[in-house]
């Protein structure tokens, strides 16, 4: 009986390591996917405009936007 306890034992070690090594990978990707809980993403969002669709300025700073002229084809109405 003893024998096979030492080779449940060394099974749950085996796995255990198993286990680690996975553990490590992961936190590896995690962490060069910045969801690590350290910091921000190291790349800026891109910003885009929702009126223009313009990639220098975002919605609230869009000259269109009090112009009544957006980058969005309006439904004919006939």
């Amino acid at each position: 009986m003893s024998q096979v306890i030492e080779q449940a034992d060394e099974l749950r070690k085996q796995a255990i390591d198993i286990l680690l090594t996975e553990r490590a990978a992961i936190d590896e990707r995690l962490k060069m996917l910045a969801y690590d809980g350290t910091e921000s993403s190291s790349t800026p969002r891109q910003r885009i405009c929702g009126i223009c669709g313009s990639g220098e300025h975002n919605a609230r700073r869009c000259p269109r936007k009090n112009s009544g002229t957006t980058g969005v084809a309006e439904p004919s109405r006939s």
